[in-house]
């Protein structure tokens, strides 16, 4: 199926659509696929073999630079134990599913996790140790 670049863009244009300029929504799904990644514990290799995909392609769907595809989203919820729905927008005002790819979570939970993603990717590592450090043995 070919499909045609969105009315007054050419086909040129849509291939070198910088970052910047993707869907939020593309963005979205990759900062929930990540932070479940993390939740789980596994690296961008280790999902990315699961799903039959390099790391950095793994880094792209995370940082919103590639698309998702469906049958790719499936293989990542089957690999990270959430459903792929987790990770979609559930409304009309595109926001991820309430309970996103943590539906144990409790709702403070959620808010710490959702709080997270706003958190520089540099302080990231220091915030997960000081939780593990916290909680105590697994």
């Amino acid at each position: 199926m070919v499909m045609n670049p969105p009315s007054g863009a050419s086909k040129e244009a849509c291939m070198t659509q910088p970052r910047s300029t993707f869907d939020p929504i593309d963005r979205q799904i990759g900062a929930l696929i990540r932070l479940r990644r993390k939740m789980m514990g596994l690296s961008q290799k280790r999902l990315g073999a699961a799903i039959g995909v390099t790391y950095q392609q793994v880094q792209k769907y995370e940082t919103g630079d590639s698309r998702v595809a469906a049958s790719t989203l499936a293989a990542i919820g089957k690999a990270l134990q959430c459903p792929a729905a987790a990770f979609l927008p559930s409304d009309e005002n595109s926001q991820p599913d309430a309970a996103g790819p943590w539906p144990q979570a409790s709702p403070e939970g959620r808010d710490l996790l959702g709080w997270f993603q706003g958190v520089p990717v540099e302080f990231q590592r220091s915030l997960v140790t000081i939780c593990q450090r916290l909680a105590g043995p697994a």
